[in-house]
């Protein structure tokens, strides 16, 4: 794995290229598609439901990812708690990111599980929200100490 500064990669710009692979690559699909060849990537088709679920997903957390949302802002808040190890932002980031990836999957899952009745889009939305509030705080306080 590649490591950049943040004065390569900034806050905007990591968030827009997840917020784009969410919504045009199905999640099973992202590390098939990062070729360090220099060689394009041929996708297969993914299932519809699975982009529809990430689609949805990407709508309902954009808004808390902008930088004036609550997401930047817990993470520069963060900065005052202690952590056993070194805290920056593009490791909370990511760390936060790989939480959240679990979500779509969760809701495709439950919506295999109950296809009499699928989580509707309000219970996505109130879904993903909560799964958004979980992951921020384990990403920001998963290496803090205890005391």
């Amino acid at each position: 794995m590649v490591w950049f500064s943040e004065d390569v990669l900034n806050y905007e710009m990591y968030v827009a290229r997840y917020l784009g692979k969410m919504r045009t690559l199905p999640l099973d699909l992202w590390e098939d598609a990062e070729s360090f060849t220099g060689t394009p990537v041929i996708v297969p088709d993914p299932a519809p439901d699975i982009l529809a679920i990430q689609q949805k997903f990407a709508d309902v957390i954009a808004p808390h990812l902008q930088p004036e949302g609550v997401v930047l802002q817990t993470i520069q808040s963060s900065f005052a708690v202690e952590h056993i190890m070194i805290f920056s932002m593009m490791r909370c980031l990511s760390c936060f990111f790989a939480l959240l990836n679990r979500v779509p999957r969760i809701i495709a899952e439950y919506n295999d599980q109950h296809s009499d009745f699928p989580m509707t889009p309000d219970q996505v939305e109130r879904f993903s929200s909560k799964r958004l509030v979980f992951s921020i705080l384990w990403a920001i306080v998963g290496d803090a100490r205890g005391s």
